[in-house]
């Protein structure tokens, strides 16, 4: 078994409300969810011996830390961060630029050599199975996920990858994500990892078991299936918009 260096949690507590695809934006319904799911990762983090830090864009840290149970806030292996509040362009791209941008500035944070290996699950989400996909990391893997049938995506709800990978994965998927034209972070992981031939990448035997709420439907998260709900409606809106134009109406004014 590789060892786990650290997890990087990123966080949004109070999401902005000009986020597309963005249905669960209740402050106090996602301060207790991510809450709950620090405390299940902290204690996995004092078992399995890796570092952990939370990176909330939104100015949260401080109720972050007051919501923990006082042995998991004192825990040696967690850190809570605020980071700036991130920009009008980058929230009108959507989550994914968002998560991506507080995932460089954690990674950054955390000033780890560049074999180390880093994990990332979303601060909300509980992986139930997360120490079994631990356990499947190689020490001589680049990037490991839970990738669709195509290979044409990945579960980005938890991944891990190499230090030095996930700094030019990251910048990569920031720079070209943007919701709204389809561009998908679990396209474009997939688009750095699996079909590049210099990556090394890693199929876990199983997928991620999510124990948490989706951002983008407030429902009971379900992560291939809110990517497909998401692609979906774009590609609807965009087929929409591309009959209308081309329908003149009948009678103008002058």
């Amino acid at each position: 078994m590789a060892k786990l260096d650290a997890l990087i949690m990123p966080s949004a507590v109070a999401p902005s409300t000009k986020t597309p695809f963005q249905a669960l934006v209740n402050p106090k319904i996602r301060l207790s969810q991510t809450v709950k799911a620090i405390r299940f990762w902290t204690n996995l983090a004092e078992k399995l011996d890796f570092q952990i830090v939370v990176v909330d864009n939104t100015g949260y840290a401080e109720a972050i830390k007051a919501g923990l149970p006082t042995s998991t806030r004192k825990s040696k292996k967690l850190q809570v961060i605020d980071l700036p509040v991130i920009s009008d362009a980058d929230i009108a791209r959507g989550k994914g630029a968002g998560e991506t941008s507080t995932l460089i500035s954690g990674l950054n944070y955390l000033d780890l050599q560049e074999n180390a290996i880093v994990a990332k699950v979303n601060a909300r989400y509980i992986t139930t199975n997360g120490i079994f996909l631990i356990d499947e990391i190689d020490s001589e893997f680049d990037f490991a996920a839970w990738p669709r049938p195509r290979l044409d995506s990945i579960d980005s709800t938890f991944f891990a990858g190499k230090v030095k990978f996930l700094r030019e994965a990251f910048q990569f998927v920031y720079v070209e994500t943007d919701d709204l034209q389809e561009k998908f972070v679990e396209n474009l992981y997939a688009d750095f990892s699996i079909r590049n031939p210099n990556c090394n990448f890693v199929r876990f035997n199983y997928s991620p078991a999510i124990k948490g709420q989706s951002g983008t439907t407030g429902s009971k998260a379900s992560p291939l299936n809110e990517f497909r709900l998401v692609s979906y409606v774009v590609r609807l809106r965009k087929r929409i918009r591309e009959t209308f134009k081309f329908i003149k109406p009948k009678y103008q004014r002058t």
